[in-house]
């Protein structure tokens, strides 16, 4: 169980840093493509990645069934707004398209690390569902035991 309670603090914490990454990224190509820092595209964007963290951090944290799941799509959501940032940046040489490329490599890193944490989310709950079904037979066995 400590296992799996470290896993879903991994998990959180991956998961605000990918969120602050991809907003970062999503702030840069909308500022690169002459969007308005203050339009409502701008922060529906920025919300719906807020969203998506929120649903994670909650689901890892009441460790629903499914919340590996949701991480793993989730992360690959990041990973493609990240990767969307190192491929799209107009002016790479300079100091603001290194920076961000550097920034967007760092979130792709932290998006295919939360992946990573996802399936091992799924591993270790399929290993608790395992070990409680194992439990269950072994008592059962037992009483049979007994009566005889």
């Amino acid at each position: 169980m400590e296992s799996r309670q470290k896993n879903v603090t991994k998990i959180i914490a991956i998961t605000i840093v990918s969120m602050l990454l991809a907003i970062g990224v999503e702030f840069y190509m909308f500022n690169q493509y002459g969007y308005s820092l203050g339009s409502t595209a701008v922060w529906g964007r920025v919300a719906l990645i807020i969203f998506l963290a929120v649903i994670v951090i909650l689901l890892a944290a009441w460790d629903a069934r499914f919340s590996n799941y949701a991480t793993i799509l989730i992360m690959l959501y990041y990973l493609i707004i990240d990767l969307g940032g190192v491929l799209q940046i107009h002016h790479r040489t300079s100091l603001g398209g290194i920076l961000m490329q550097m920034g967007a490599l760092a979130g792709v890193l932290v998006a295919v690390y939360g992946i990573g944490l996802g399936m091992r989310q799924r591993t270790l709950h399929n290993r608790a569902v395992y070990e409680q079904t194992h439990q269950t037979v072994k008592k059962s066995k037992a009483k049979k035991d007994s009566k005889k």
